[in-house]
């Protein structure tokens, strides 16, 4: 007969889902013009809403990986910071500044 059956199921692994939490650290470059929303612990792979919220008579530039969007999501791979730039109305944005500098030769 084939009855000595050894049981596979290892405990406590019922749940295949890498629970590994990675820590979103968000920032603004200057508390003073604005504010940054969504930051924590997520799971490995979740998705995260962050939100960049500039205060009255300033806007939002662009967050420190190049993304132009204030309100986005961000798949958590990793340990992560994410710094929003803003800047007052009416003055060059921070990002246009960069792109005006002649080619490095």
């Amino acid at each position: 007969g084939t009855g000595s059956g050894s049981g596979t199921q290892g405990s406590g692994q019922q749940n295949p889902t890498d629970t590994t939490k990675y820590t979103l650290t968000l920032q603004s470059n200057d508390s003073t013009m604005g504010s940054v929303t969504g930051g924590g612990q997520y799971i490995k792979d979740s998705q995260a809403t962050i939100k960049a919220e500039p205060k009255s008579g300033y806007l939002f530039d662009q967050w420190s990986d190049g993304n132009q969007n204030a309100e986005r999501n961000v798949t958590v791979t990793r340990n992560q910071t994410l710094v929003a730039t803003f800047y007052p109305e009416g003055s060059t944005r921070p990002s246009e500044e960069e792109n005006e500098l002649p080619p490095a030769e």
